[in-house]
């Protein structure tokens, strides 16, 4: 299983999963009239011998899964609705003023 989970760990996450399949998942389904859940959702117990540093690691290291850079973009300050506010004086990436990544 996980290396990042305890196996008591993922027997928690077994035993809720069961429990929330029988008393959130299945009556939902029933109450409109659906066999099947027509989306997933997966845990650890999905995913066996998966090493999350390893393999997804940080934001800004080896091997880039979760983003090329430790924060969206360095000196903006925080990221408030999804725009950036506070003052630059930071160093400005290409796509920032370049228009990457837009329509």
């Amino acid at each position: 299983m996980s290396k990042d989970f305890s196996q008591d760990s993922l027997k928690n996450i077994k035993r809720k999963r069961q429990e929330w399949e029988k008393n959130t998942l299945k009556p939902a389904l029933d109450r409109f009239k659906i066999a099947k859940s027509p989306n997933q959702f997966y845990t650890p117990l999905d995913i066996p011998d998966f090493d999350f540093t390893e393999n997804v690691g940080f934001p800004g290291e080896y091997p880039y899964t979760a983003g090329s850079y430790a924060s969206s973009v360095p000196g903006s300050g925080p990221v408030t609705g999804g725009y950036h506010i506070g003052g630059g004086g930071g160093l400005v990436r290409a796509g920032r003023y370049s228009g990457y990544g837009t329509a």
